[in-house]
């Protein structure tokens, strides 16, 4: 029997199987989408997590929680960037990021707050930690639909042309 690693290493590898000229089918970029995203978040969790739970002292408690929420902050750019919406990448990126990089520097400041902090720097944390799990899902999600925005988009097309009659502008869907 496979490891569960072996295998998603295998399905992220093998998704952009398409022809180099062909452009990718919604089911291609959904797949894409999905094993890039859910390779970004599950791997930095499980070692974050296990760092977190099997470090003795604060500071390496800390750096797995770092790590786990860094992960997640980085799951949505990386499902858009593997279907080539790098905008949207930004866009859904920014929260969880923001939130990682505050949770970096809250224990920079505090190497207490999350397990021994007071109940201020546990619900910021919390919060924060929230924002990047809810966050990144959110962001993967949008991610998995690129293929379906991509054929909207080929599809309404908007027509300019100029002639020695005028100008005509035509729309279609």
């Amino acid at each position: 029997m496979r490891s569960p690693i072996a295998l998603l290493f295998a399905l992220l590898f093998t998704t952009g199987a398409t022809s180099a000229h062909a452009e990718p089918t919604p089911e291609d970029t959904t797949l894409s989408a999905f094993a890039v995203g859910a390779t970004a978040s599950i791997l930095p969790l499980i070692i974050g997590g296990t760092r977190a739970a099997q470090g003795t002292t604060l500071p390496q408690r800390d750096t797995g929680l770092v790590v786990a929420a860094v992960g997640l902050g980085l799951a949505p750019i990386a499902s858009h960037v593997a279907v080539r919406e790098y905008d949207r990448a930004a866009l859904f990126g920014a929260v969880p990021m923001a939130s990682a990089i505050g949770i970096a520097a809250l224990v920079a400041a505090k190497p207490d707050a999350v397990y021994d902090g007071t109940v201020g720097s546990r619900t910021a944390f919390g919060l924060m930690f929230t924002a990047c799990i809810f966050g990144g899902a959110l962001g993967v999600v949008d991610a998995m639909f690129a293929g379906d925005r991509r054929a909207r988009a080929i599809r309404a097309r908007t027509t300019f042309a100029v002639g020695p009659g005028g100008a005509i502008v035509s729309r279609s869907w």
